[in-house]
């Protein structure tokens, strides 16, 4: 998907979930911020790490919104790097679902909320 058009991004979000998304995860923010919000479902949730969404399109959308403010910081990450590496804790297991096929997977009762997200039909 091409990102850098707009309005191309939002036809291609659209296709898949022609309802709308119950949940955005903003990484981008600026004009990307706007994309999310025009492909979010009535009542949606609006979570971004870069921008405050704006609380008037949080409004019209009936959605809720937050901005969680993330900074890197690479001793943390050392320190959690050696914990892994000396097998201290252990990585979740993470596992890559394909947006359309998970769209067209049937669905299983509890399983909504369990680390992933999907679109709403």
């Amino acid at each position: 998907m091409d990102y850098s058009n707009a309005a191309d991004a939002a036809k291609t979000l659209k296709s898949i979930a022609p309802k709308g998304f119950a949940v955005v995860f903003d990484a981008v923010g600026g004009s990307e911020q706007a994309l999310g919000w025009e492909v979010i479902t009535s009542g949606g949730r609006f979570v971004s790490i870069v921008d405050t969404p704006s609380s008037v399109e949080a409004q019209r959308k009936f959605a809720k919104s937050g901005f969680v403010f993330v900074a890197p910081n690479g001793k943390e990450l050392a320190q959690i790097a050696d914990l892994l590496n000396k097998g201290k804790i252990k990585a979740p297991a993470v596992r890559e679902v394909s947006v359309t096929r998970r769209r067209n997977a049937p669905r299983k009762r509890g399983t909504e909320g369990a680390g992933q997200s999907r679109p709403q039909d």
